[in-house]
């Protein structure tokens, strides 16, 4: 037999929901004919929150914020720099972008760090020789700087610049090194790696005769390179005319007083200082102490429209890599300038007389 369905009542309709777990509360409010959402009565007043549940959350948030750390807490006293080391002169001089690599190097970098160039006065005293001096004026070849003069004026390749400066360099007994980069340390940690275009070690003191070439035209190109670019796929005039405006600000205003040549000079201390303190602790070296002084120098090339080469000398003092190694430690230390002087290169003799200085003063530490 078929079963009969009851017939619903009019004034209670049946509510029908799905079977989802959720139907007892429903079921026992249809039953009991109420409503199983039933709309608040506008004539009894609502119940007022309880402030002090509020009051108790608030007083826990504000217990654990204030053992949370400052948003802008300052370092402790035992970590600050002190004001007058190279970290506590960074941070006086906070506006300004002076923590980048030596390549963006400005003048600031320099003044900070007590470093400055001089013009020496090589042209004049070296026109005659120093009898004093056991340095040999026969020592580069005729053939040799004209090779060299011939290569430069007429290659413009850096290649070939680079190997006629090479060829120069090694008939004067300098020894090219297997590295043409130079690490730059700060705090203790290789922060910049420094593309030259050759260094060279002098044969008869290796711990003491160290010089740098720099081809001063492929400065600029590796300059513009650390500015880097985004690309895009279209032409975007604002980011472009951005980049030229960084290139603008970095590039210096006297090329043979480019700060990255001052950089490549500490570099070259710094290494010589490494070699030397290898070498002691193997028994090797000539000392144990360490000099007050590192002498080293930097060989530049300029373009070929002033075709000309820059001999740059310059004493480093040990406390002033000191204090590059200890940067938040203010280590008293004298200002150094790197000295230098122009060879012109308008003629073999002109080229022969001042390369003729510029190793007598690598040999014999004779400064111009």
């Amino acid at each position: 037999m078929r079963a009969e369905t009851p017939h619903s009542n009019a004034d209670n309709p049946p509510i029908r929901v799905h079977n989802n777990g959720g139907t007892g509360a429903l079921q026992r409010a249809a039953s009991s004919n109420q409503r199983p959402f039933s709309e608040p009565d506008p004539a009894k007043p609502s119940p007022r929150p309880d402030p002090s549940g509020s009051l108790k959350r608030k007083a826990q948030t504000d217990a654990r914020g204030s053992q949370k750390r400052p948003r802008h807490a300052s370092w402790p006293a035992s970590l600050a720099p002190e004001p007058l080391s190279i970290n506590g002169l960074l941070r006086q001089h906070s506006r300004h972008r002076l923590f980048v690599t030596p390549l963006q190097w400005k003048p600031l970098q320099l003044e900070l760090l007590g470093c400055r160039f001089t013009i020496g006065k090589a042209g004049k005293a070296g026109r005659t020789r120093n009898k004093d001096s056991s340095f040999d004026p026969d020592l580069l070849a005729d053939s040799a700087i004209c090779a060299a003069l011939s290569r430069i004026r007429c290659l413009a390749t850096p290649s070939f610049k680079r190997y006629a400066m090479q060829t120069m360099l090694q008939g004067c007994g300098m020894r090219l090194d297997a590295y043409s980069s130079l690490d730059f340390y700060f705090n203790q940690l290789a922060v910049a790696t420094l593309q030259t275009d050759g260094v060279f070690v002098c044969n008869s003191c290796p711990f003491g005769g160290w010089l740098a070439f720099l081809d001063l035209p492929l400065v600029s190109e590796r300059r513009d390179n650390s500015i880097k670019s985004t690309h895009f796929k279209r032409v975007n005039n604002p980011g472009y005319a951005i980049r030229q405006r960084r290139l603008r600000n970095i590039q210096p205003t006297n090329k043979a007083e480019d700060p990255y040549i001052a950089a490549v000079l500490i570099a070259l201390a710094q290494e010589q200082r490494r070699q030397r303190a290898d070498a002691a602790a193997k028994n090797q070296g000539p000392s144990i102490e360490s000099p007050k002084h590192f002498k080293v120098h930097v060989l530049a090339l300029s373009e070929l429209k002033v075709a000309s080469l820059y001999f740059y000398t310059a004493r480093i003092p040990s406390t002033f890599l000191d204090r590059l190694d200890s940067p938040s430690l203010h280590i008293p230390s004298k200002p150094f300038r790197v000295s230098y002087h122009r060879i012109f290169l308008s003629s073999t003799a002109t080229m022969k007389l001042g390369m003729n200085i510029a190793m007598s003063a690598i040999y014999h530490g004779h400064e111009h």
